[in-house]
């Protein structure tokens, strides 16, 4: 069976991190883990799994989420902010970051796209 890449924006982050364990799981997946910081994936997963990569993305920036979606069959879109400081604002985040991922999927013709949030969850929510 062939593994197609999913790449799971926010993949370090309380919820990402459920959905790549999840997809790891399903073993018909690889996944590339697109982060701010990715050495917290080296830290919270087992990054020694071949299907997993890990790569830093800036979700301002156009390209940099073009890059970490080269290739890819899906993306997930499960960044999330709790709280606001200076230019990260909620509709920074959940508006104009969520659009520009979607139009970059879009472009680089992801063929499925999925937008989840964290909000109103916590560590007692069931696990997937």
């Amino acid at each position: 069976m062939t593994s197609r890449l999913v790449t799971v924006f926010g993949g370090t982050g309380f919820l990402g991190r459920r959905v790549v364990r999840h997809l790891l799981r399903a073993r018909e997946f690889s996944v590339r883990i697109a982060s701010r910081h990715p050495e917290r994936g080296r830290q919270l997963l087992d990054d020694s799994d071949p299907r997993l990569q890990l790569v830093e993305v800036n979700l301002r920036d156009d390209g940099s989420i073009a890059d970490a979606l080269d290739g890819a069959y899906g993306a997930v879109n499960a960044v999330s902010l709790y709280v606001e400081h200076g230019q990260e604002t909620f509709h920074s985040v959940h508006v104009e970051s969520a659009q520009r991922l979607a139009t970059q999927a879009h472009r680089t013709r992801v063929k499925r796209l999925v937008h989840v949030s964290g909000i109103g969850s916590d560590a007692a929510s069931p696990s997937l």
